[in-house]
């Protein structure tokens, strides 16, 4: 994520309704097509298992941060079938 743009509140957002308004408020594409952001899917309606992500650490480069996943576990989706 480029600092210059978005600052750390912005990472680990979930991408909803409050994110896209949020997002049109920046100088910066809205869909991060300049690199300011980079998104990572861990759920889906597709999906067998979802992705918990766990021991996050923040790291900070010259001009950006990211957070790196230490660890993950999967867990069982119990699929609705009006979700496709």
């Amino acid at each position: 994520m480029g600092e210059d743009v978005l600052d750390e509140t912005w990472l680990r957002r979930i991408i909803d309704d409050s994110f896209l308004q949020d997002i049109q408020k920046k100088p910066n594409c809205p869909m991060g097509e300049s690199g300011e952001y980079h998104t990572f899917v861990y759920d889906g309606p597709l999906f067998s298992k979802r992705i918990d992500l766990k021991h996050r650490e923040l790291i900070r480069h010259e001009t950006t941060r990211k957070l790196e996943f230490k660890s993950y576990r999967l867990i069982d989706r119990v699929h609705n079938p009006l979700e496709i």
